[in-house]
């Protein structure tokens, strides 16, 4: 993506606005998820894409109730209540797991797709 500098004011509200130009580059939609990231002196916005809630994967992932989880992720869930006579709803399943799981991989930047500095 071409570098591109532009300077917004922030309203009463702490908002700004994303240039057109941003958002036709980066294919953002009204209603699109943005993640912001600050890092030392410097803001970055990236769209947003989707990752499992355990492990942070962004490939073969299923939504349940909104929320993605990985095939991979999804096996383990299903070995862990196999056994069991009645399953929990998924909420309770994914929070189980998020806290017993140890190698949880927290999002990270990608500094060719930040579009602010």
């Amino acid at each position: 993506m071409k570098s591109i500098g532009v300077i917004r004011k922030i309203d009463e509200l702490g908002r700004i606005v994303l240039p057109v130009e941003f958002r036709r580059t980066l294919n953002i939609k009204k209603n699109d998820a943005v993640e912001i990231y600050a890092q030392g002196n410097s803001i970055y916005i990236t769209k947003s894409h989707p990752a499992c809630v355990i492990c942070g994967k962004t490939t073969k992932l299923t939504e349940v109730d909104g929320k993605f989880i990985c095939r991979g992720c999804a096996k383990k869930l299903g070995r862990m209540y196999a056994d069991q006579k009645t399953i929990p709803f998924p909420e309770d399943i994914v929070d189980n797991m998020i806290e017993n799981y140890e190698d949880i991989i927290p999002g990270g930047i990608d500094e060719d797709q930040a579009i602010a500095q």
